[in-house]
């Protein structure tokens, strides 16, 4: 048996396996839920020891040194809260799972979770699951995907796929860090122009083509009627915004919908109304009346 045989069998036998596991284990969205459930737990756990031990240090903190030094380290801890993304807020098994994680961008839009699966299969990294990120409303591939690898080492054998090119597309291939929840920074105050059906995209990354973003914003054939990249006058490099022209308010209402999302490269696009378009006018012509001098100079240079 040869080793592209073997690869195919210990597939058939992954995706048998996988599939025996569905009625099992519980779905991702259970095992978030969970997650968050323990994260709760723990917080509260956290603040309830917190302060009691506060309570603790102000009432002997008039009899001993040693309290006071414990309620100046209570402070400095309050002073610096651990991050959601730190390593210390995180727990062991998910630690663990963070490890095994891989974020994959640029992905054709064609390609599906065992398309994925079977192309790191066959550079030898064992997948454990695929998770592809789609669009809310339509349902479609957005390019993006999130691998979990069997061991940590294999996920960093994995990102050597970095830059690589499938099926004419450059991946993004780096450690998977999910985002951590922002304030939401307040937008700029561009209305709607009327009359004009026109979106300003803008934070893409350079690989972003017309075609990718006509894939992604017309759901249905016309709903875009232009799209104008912005490039560089002089190279002609993409800048990472484009001006995109809709058919109807409807059309250019759901693509601002996207605002936020994140394209090719794992980058969140900004989508606002463009402002409006600058109006040429053309100055009128002056007219002089014939046998007359333009100006008192040409009348003195007769003389």
């Amino acid at each position: 048996m040869t080793k592209r045989e073997k690869l195919a069998e210990a597939i058939e036998a992954r995706k048998k396996k996988r599939s025996e596991k569905v009625a099992e284990e519980p779905t991702a969205e259970a095992k978030n839920e969970e997650r968050r459930a323990k994260k709760v737990a723990a917080a509260k756990a956290d603040d309830e020891s917190e302060s009691e031990s506060e309570s603790e240090s102000a009432s002997s903190s008039g009899e001993s040194s040693s309290s006071s030094s414990s309620s100046s380290s209570s402070s400095l801890d309050e002073e610096a809260p651990k991050k959601p993304n730190d390593d210390r807020a995180l727990t062991a098994e998910e630690r663990e799972l963070r490890a095994r994680q891989v974020f994959v961008g640029g992905i054709p839009f064609n390609k599906t979770e065992e398309d994925i699966e079977e192309a790191f299969m066959d550079d030898t990294l064992t997948v454990e699951s695929v998770d592809c990120m789609t669009f809310p409303d339509t349902g479609r591939f957005r390019g993006i995907a999130i691998v979990t690898f069997a061991s940590a080492n294999i996920a960093n054998e994995a990102l050597r796929w970095h830059d690589t090119e499938w099926d004419g597309m450059v991946l993004v291939v780096k450690p998977y860090e999910p985002k951590t929840p922002e304030a939401p920074k307040p937008k700029l105050n561009v209305g709607k122009v009327e009359g004009q059906h026109i979106a300003f995209v803008a934070n893409l990354d350079y690989s972003v083509t017309e075609d990718i973003l006509r894939e992604t914003f017309s759901p249905s054939d016309g709903a875009i009627t232009d799209v104008r990249m912005g490039v560089d006058k002089e190279t002609g490099d993409f800048r990472g915004y484009a001006h995109i022209e809709f058919a109807s308010d409807g059309d250019l209402e759901r693509a601002l919908l996207r605002d936020g999302e994140e394209l090719v490269g794992g980058r969140a696009m900004k989508v606002t109304y463009a402002t409006a378009r600058k109006q040429t006018t053309t100055k009128p012509e002056r007219k002089y009346d014939k046998g007359r001098p333009r100006f008192k100079g040409a009348a003195r240079r007769k003389k």
